[in-house]
């Protein structure tokens, strides 16, 4: 008897795309149309839709409500419309759960809405983002420089349909997952959050705790005039280029085809995509390479990373990985010392922010190691440094524990899903 036979025995239907669904839309590109950067309603595209079933709105476009207007009249998304990625990575989905009063999206996106009749949206959209239903519609992509899927090749593919009582409890059962899953990243949301709080009150305002425990500038301890600075910081800091303090070093370049001798994980550009602060090695490629070419580019435990291009300036520090970790041609490594490790990252974390707002004075818009190099600030004294470490590692040790308890999650969620299909 056939897989296919024995679905079918069970009750259990598999039947075309095109049968499960009411209608399929597209979002609008801007062409003539309209144009980005206008306005606070979110203009997501593929790239914004993620693994998880979430939205990272963190490196959206924005557009007016004249747009919105425009994009709508062919999107038509609400609630309980699916948004499926139909440019690689193909198959992230999001099922809209409230009003879509404030994004609307690009062609880039599919906006699926189901026949209930047939389908429950919770079912489908897990079903479509699966590993199962991804790899089969792989199968019908096209497109050398950008891979993607068309509609009339959607249609075509099988989703495999359970009765509604079995699509209810394996829906519930995934979500249960996912609520887990968000609600760690808006933990971790929350502790970077707490860890910005922190620098900002330590180090722009100069409110770090004194010797009896008072915030420092405001209990009137003394400042001096810093010309390199152009302002006032607290009496005794020094004042360092971070080339007198750091080394850095751009990344390796490799070809994809070549065989080594070692398996490390490799951190890309695409890797430095939203704004979190750790960057997962589960969420790096595994090469194999010559261990005379790699071991040169290892990352240390008090290196972190900065981004040349995709978002250039942007930092991140990494989880350790039981696999050596190197970094590619695109991104420079900075080591320092472990007391300024923190520190450092943080600051130029301010200034990515900074970047990312398109402030006209950024230092970051086209970085180097000579751009960085040239970066001044003043350090603080070591006592001040090692409070500040004490209460940032634990913080950012809280946020390891949410990030591994979610690939934890993940993993099981992507195992249970073909066993409940099965």
């Amino acid at each position: 008897m056939t897989v296919k036979e024995m679905v079918l025995k069970r009750g259990w239907k598999i039947l075309k795309f095109s049968e499960c669904i009411e209608h399929i839309n597209t979002g609008l590109n801007p062409r003539k149309n309209f144009t980005l950067g206008t306005g606070d309603i979110k203009y997501i595209t593929a790239k914004n839709l993620t693994k998880f079933g979430t939205v990272d709105f963190s490196k959206c476009d924005f557009i007016d409500e004249r747009a919105k207007s425009i994009i709508h009249r062919r999107s038509n998304i609400e609630v309980g419309d699916i948004l499926f990625s139909s440019r690689a990575p193909i198959g992230h989905c999001h099922l809209i759960k409230n009003e879509p009063n404030d994004f609307d999206i690009g062609e880039s996106i599919f906006a699926i809405r189901v026949n209930r009749a047939v389908v429950l949206p919770a079912y489908m959209c897990l079903y479509l983002a699966s590993d199962y239903y991804v790899e089969a519609a792989s199968l019908h992509t096209t497109g050398s420089i950008i891979v993607e899927i068309r509609i009339g090749d959607l249609m075509n593919t099988e989703i495999i349909v359970p009765p509604m009582e079995i699509q209810n409890k394996i829906a519930d059962c995934l979500e249960r997952i996912d609520r887990n899953l968000e609600l760690n990243r808006m933990i971790n949301d929350n502790l970077q959050h707490q860890l910005k709080l922190m620098y900002d009150y330590w180090f722009t305002q100069f409110d770090f705790p004194d010797e009896n425990g008072k915030p420092y500038r405001t209990s009137g301890g003394a400042m001096m005039w810093c010309d390199a600075l152009h302002q006032n910081i607290p009496i005794n800091w020094n004042i360092s280029s971070l080339g007198e303090i750091c080394s850095f070093k751009n990344g390796i370049n490799y070809e994809k085809d070549e065989i080594g001798n070692k398996q490390y994980k490799i951190v890309n550009v695409r890797n430095i995509t939203a704004s979190q602060m750790l960057l997962d090695p589960n969420s790096f490629d595994t090469i194999t390479l010559s261990d005379k070419k790699a071991d040169k580019y290892l990352i240390e435990a008090n290196d972190f990373l900065i981004a040349r291009s995709g978002s250039p300036g942007a930092t991140r520090l990494l989880i350790p990985s039981t696999i050596p970790t190197i970094y590619c041609g695109f991104i420079i490594c900075c080591s320092t010392s472990c007391e300024l490790k923190n520190y450092i990252a943080l600051t130029l974390k301010k200034l990515e922010i900074a970047n990312d707002t398109k402030s006209s004075g950024s230092i970051l818009k086209n970085v180097s190691q000579d751009t960085l190099k040239e970066i001044m600030l003043c350090i603080p004294q070591f006592k001040v440094l090692d409070s500040f470490n004490s209460k940032a590692n634990s913080i950012i040790q809280a946020m390891q524990v949410t990030i591994e308890e979610n690939n934890t999650l993940t993993a099981l969620r992507d195992w249970l899903l073909p066993m409940l299909m099965n």
